[in-house]
C-alpha cells in the first residue's frame, strides 16, 4: 500500500493492462486468505493469495487462471469466511448458492473448477457475489450486460438492485430496436453496487454526449438512474 500514498489528481496507475483488458475487480487483503476468480465460462480457481508475488504498481502482474478462448476474468473475490456462501447466477437468469468450502484450492494459473454448468439454457456466467461480503461490503461491484428483448435483460438492473445494501448506480444506452422478429442486441448497460462518488456526474455529461454522437435519426436513446451510497 505504501506505492499508493502520493495520489495524484488524475490518479496513478494501479496495474498495467494490455490492449483490450482491462480492470474487473480489487481488494484489500492481510496476507492469510484465498483468492477466488469466475470466467464467463463458468469456471472458478481459488488459491493461497501468497502465491502471488508482491509486483510494483505498474507492471502486468502474474497469471491468475488460465482460460480458453474467447473467455474471460468476470469476478474475484476474497475467501474470508469458511461459512460464506457463492452465489453464481448466469445471463439466461439461472443461478445458485454453493458453500464456499466445496471450492477447493488449485494452483495459480490453472483452470480450475466448475462453477455452474455452463450450457445453451443457462448461457455465459455474468457474476459472482458472495451473498456474505464480509469487510469488504464497501467494495465496488460492476456488472455490464447486454440489452436485448429478453426478461433476463430488462429484469437484471431490478435483481442487481435488491442486493445493494447501499448505493447503486444504473446506466444504459440503446440504439434504436431490435430487427423485426425481435431478435439482436440493441443496447447495453452497467449496473454499479457502491458506485465511486463521482461517476454520476460524469455519466451526466458523457450520456448525452454519446446520444448525439452515435444518433440515429433520434432512436439512440439513455438512462440514467442511482441512489446515492
Amino acid at each position: 500500500l505504501d506505492e499508493f500514498n502520493n495520489p495524484r489528481k488524475l490518479g496513478i496507475i494501479a496495474v498495467d493492462l494490455d490492449d483490450g483488458d482491462y480492470l474487473i475487480g480489487a481488494a484489500l487483503t492481510d496476507g492469510k486468505h484465498d483468492v477466488m476468480l469466475f470466467s464467463d465460462g463458468g469456471k472458478a480457481v481459488r488459491f493461497d493469495e501468497n502465491d502471488v508475488r508482491p509486483t510494483g504498481r505498474n507492471t502486468r502482474g502474474v497469471r491468475g487462471m488460465m482460460l480458453d478462448e474467447g473467455q474471460g476474468v468476470i469476478a474475484m473475490l476474497v475467501a474470508e469466511d469458511e461459512a460464506q456462501s457463492v452465489l453464481t447466477a448466469t445471463q439466461n437468469g439461472f443461478g445458485k448458492r454453493t458453500s464456499i468450502t466445496e471450492y477447493t484450492r488449485h494452483g495459480r494459473g490453472t483452470k480450475g473448477m466448475i462453477a455452474i454448468q455452463q450450457s445453451g439454457r443457462n448461457g455465459k456466467v455474468v457474476a459472482a457475489i458472495r451473498d456474505a461480503v464480509g469487510r469488504f461490503a464497501e467494495g465496488v461491484y460492476m456488472v455490464w450486460y447486454p440489452i436485448v428483448r429478453r426478461s433476463v435483460s430488462i429484469q437484471l438492473p431490478a435483481r442487481l438492485q435488491r442486493l445493494a445494501k447501499k448505493g447503486w448506480l444504473h446506466a444504459s444506452l440503446t440504439l434504436g430496436e431490435p430487427d423485426e422478429e425481435g431478435f439482436g442486441m440493441y443496447g447495453s448497460g452497467v449496473f454499479v453496487i457502491n458506485p465511486p462518488y463521482t461517476l454520476h456526474a460524469t455519466l451526466e455529461t458523457a450520456l448525452p454526449w454519446l446520444r448525439d454522437a452515435l444518433g440515429h435519426a433520434g432512436r439512440t436513446r439513455y438512462l440514467l438512474e442511482h441512489k446515492p451510497v
